[in-house]
């Protein structure tokens, strides 16, 4: 691994309109909305969750999502798998697939690219998508606050870091760096400041790269 980053869920809900904390949504609403059980900004759920949330009556939710495998895909819909397998209410349940490439729900909007979420999202007022925090934060994005196991915060207020922490405590990560690293997962671990959806980023080179001389000497320091 060489590398840790945060996928985030972002929304164009009007400043003015927003709850002076921001919006914060739990897993269980986010996989309501994202799977079309829930389309409009004013339903009791979310206004609960919001109550100083102050759209229009009816106003309808555009969900965004990218279009073709990618792991903020991955990212996003294998958090909600996992946040709400164990909830009580069968609605909250994630029952799309969980990777890089979704069989969408009809009604909401593809999008290529992490550009092309975040310049939809930018033009068009009360939808909301996924994206990595960075890309988001940068073009100015309103972001969402999730919850993990202790509290619920943004990905700016998280310290990345944590959730590997946390798994190397779990021995989620392996210790030996010639073993396959492609089923960590970093979701909904412990710690006020951990980061619910952290992904890690890793390189796989071959053990034996002689055959490409001092190339391959290069490559694997």
């Amino acid at each position: 691994p060489f590398a840790m980053g945060a996928i985030a869920f972002f929304h164009s809900i009007p400043v003015a309109n927003q709850p002076a904390g921001g919006v914060k949504l739990s897993a269980c609403l986010l996989s309501k909305i994202f799977q079309r059980r829930i389309t409009t900004w004013d339903h009791d759920d979310i206004k609960a969750e919001n109550p100083d949330l102050n759209v229009p009556a009816g106003q309808a939710i555009t969900v965004v999502h990218r279009i073709s495998g990618s792991s903020s895909t991955t990212g996003a819909t294998q958090y909600l798998a996992t946040a709400t397998v164990n909830s009580a209410d069968a609605q909250c349940k994630w029952d799309l697939e969980s990777g890089s490439s979704i069989d969408w729900p009809t009604g909401t909007v593809g999008a290529a690219g992490s550009d092309g979420v975040a310049g939809t999202l930018d033009e068009t007022p009360y939808s909301i998508g996924y994206l990595d925090s960075g890309h988001g934060h940068n073009l100015g994005l309103s972001e969402i606050a999730l919850e993990n196991n202790e509290r619920s915060l943004t990905s700016s207020e998280a310290n990345i870091g944590d959730a590997a922490t946390k798994a190397i405590e779990q021995n989620l990560i392996p210790s030996d760096g010639t073993a396959s690293f492609a089923n960590v997962k970093l979701y909904n671990l412990d710690g006020p400041d951990t980061w619910p959806i952290t992904m890690v980023s890793y390189i796989y080179v071959r053990k034996d790269v002689s055959s490409i001389g001092h190339t391959g000497t290069l490559l694997k320091a």
